[in-house]
């Protein structure tokens, strides 16, 4: 099974401030190596915003 894992780590159009910090905690905490090891193909990818960009 593949498994895309897309984090937004915005709050209220900030990057990385309050629950905006959540998506990365599971990246550091290893939900990438956790399901890896349960045979799982994963990918990270991060979603970004621009000035231009509304969310």
């Amino acid at each position: 099974m593949k498994i895309d894992l897309i984090t937004v780590p915005y709050h209220s159009g900030r990057k990385n401030v309050r629950s905006g910090r959540g998506p990365n905690r599971y990246i550091e905490a290893g939900i990438s190596n956790a399901l890896a090891k349960q045979g799982k193909e994963v990918t990270n990818a991060v979603r970004r915003f621009g000035r231009s960009s509304s969310c």
